[in-house]
């Protein structure tokens, strides 16, 4: 009687056997030109078909991992898990919580919050509190690593929206990466293997939070390594189970922004390995394979933790000290006050709506309005003036914020907005005075004139 399911003994690859390989990063290629072919579609869509996606890649590796018997094969020790999660408590205590959100990770966590809050595939530029509910109002698309802010906004779903939940997806991707190390070390070297990978992925973890990289490479690292180990288990098995799981998993990665390499090169490289007529890889040449696949990972954390700028100390300043209500923020990076629940929206908003701002002024719709705008100091001239795509134009009148010492040396500008002024007066918001002999309104009036100021304010939110 033969065995249900296909043996683990190394058989040589067919060309049928690819079919299982080939569909993963094929739809992954075809995935990264809908937003060019149609950014409405995938907008709207995006959220549902990325959803799929992971979906598939988890239903394929519970069927590798159950009906093939992998974790049986190589799974940690209850000592050896222990050490692992002890190792990764550490990692996220030594992490500094209040450091500012490096640009990619500040768009991970814009991309979740456009898709916990809406469903849809989006980076919010502005937002406000509509009768205590937080609704996004505009936003544009951001196809780029959106695989990684669809995991966090299912954390949301689980754990309610807050901004520290990028810290869970974070812990969750090192101690990930410390598992896949240890059994992908392990398959290569034995036990000796397994300690010498889960203690160089370690290192790599340690080295990012104390170089305190703008990028958070901790989720793409556990799926890299996760792709690494499909991969071996690939080469070593040659079956549908292995081969349809690292092709669902090409297919993610593409989805979170990993590249050509690890959702289409990577998987080529294997399907060639796999129809040669080499009978077996040895460990050395599949640790090398190994290796040589990790250096795009390597060569992407670098280059992403120096080129992308954090946002500056400025905005986290003036976040602790803004309260939680009430106030509105104009920045042209509103992303970053959206995702702490602050009303935001941008200067490019302002310049083209400024009966809005003065409707909100003259009835003192926020506690304040604020503006960020970055400033250019050219050398050799005195003093600094802000750049031309985020002045708000003649018509604002702004009196400057003393944020802190630091502050005043930053590339940053803050001020309160105060009143609105044109020649013409149209936009005169000083504040009427009282006519005297005026009765108080009653209960019904003062009911009606607050229902039309609702509808008036909604319509010119800014």
């Amino acid at each position: 009687m033969s065995a249900p399911y296909p043996d683990t003994t190394v058989h040589r690859g067919k060309v049928r056997d690819l079919w299982w390989l080939a569909p993963g990063p094929l739809l992954g290629l075809l995935w990264c030109q809908i937003p060019d072919w149609a950014p409405g579609v995938f907008t709207r869509w995006g959220y549902w078909l990325g959803l799929l996606s992971l979906l598939l890649f988890v239903v394929a590796l519970l069927r590798l991992a159950v009906r093939g018997k992998v974790i049986a094969q190589g799974g940690p020790s209850r000592l050896e898990l222990l050490l692992l999660l002890a190792a990764a408590v550490v990692v996220m205590f030594l992490m500094d919580r209040d450091r500012d959100p490096g640009a990619a990770r500040l768009v991970v966590m814009a991309q979740s919050q456009g898709m916990y809050l809406a469903r849809e595939v989006l980076i919010p530029t502005r937002a406000h509190e509509i009768d205590g509910v937080f609704t996004l109002m505009e936003g544009v698309s951001q196809q780029e690593g959106f695989g990684l802010g669809l995991v966090l906004s299912l954390v949301h779903d689980l754990l309610r929206y807050r901004p520290g939940n990028i810290l869970v997806l974070s812990a969750g991707g090192c101690l990930l990466s410390l598992l896949l190390a240890q059994a992908l070390g392990k398959r290569l070297g034995g036990d000796r293997g397994g300690r010498l990978g889960a203690l160089l992925a370690l290192a790599a973890c340690l080295l990012c939070v104390f170089t305190q990289l703008a990028w958070d490479p901790f989720p793409a690292m556990a799926l890299w390594l996760l792709i690494l180990l499909l991969g071996d288990i690939a080469l070593e098995r040659r079956d549908s189970l292995s081969l349809g799981a690292l092709g669902a998993g090409c297919l993610f990665a593409w989805l979170c922004g990993l590249g050509a390499f690890a959702g289409l090169v990577y998987p080529a490289l294997l399907g060639l390995f796999i129809l040669s007529r080499r009978e077996a890889f040895v460990s050395k040449r599949r640790l090398l394979l190994c290796l040589v696949s990790l250096l795009p990972l390597a060569v992407s954390s670098v280059r992403e933790g120096h080129a992308q700028v954090r946002t500056d100390s400025v905005r986290s300043t003036l976040l602790s000290r803004i309260p939680p209500r009430g106030f509105l923020v104009v920045d042209r990076l509103s992303a970053f006050w959206i995702v702490n629940g602050i009303p935001a929206t941008t200067p490019e908003r302002a310049r083209q709506f400024p009966e809005n701002f003065a409707f909100h002024i003259r009835n003192h719709s926020f506690d304040g309005i604020l503006v960020v705008q970055r400033l250019d100091r050219p050398a050799g001239e005195q003093g600094a003036r802000v750049l031309p795509g985020e002045d708000l134009g003649p018509a604002y009148e702004l009196s400057p914020v003393t944020v802190s010492e630091q502050a005043q040396r930053a590339p940053l500008r803050v001020g309160r907005l105060g009143r609105l002024h044109s020649r013409a007066g149209a936009l005169s918001v000083d504040k009427p005075g009282v006519a005297p002999g005026v009765f108080p309104p009653t209960p019904e009036e003062a009911r009606r004139v607050l229902d039309l100021y609702r509808a008036q304010a909604w319509s010119r939110l800014p």
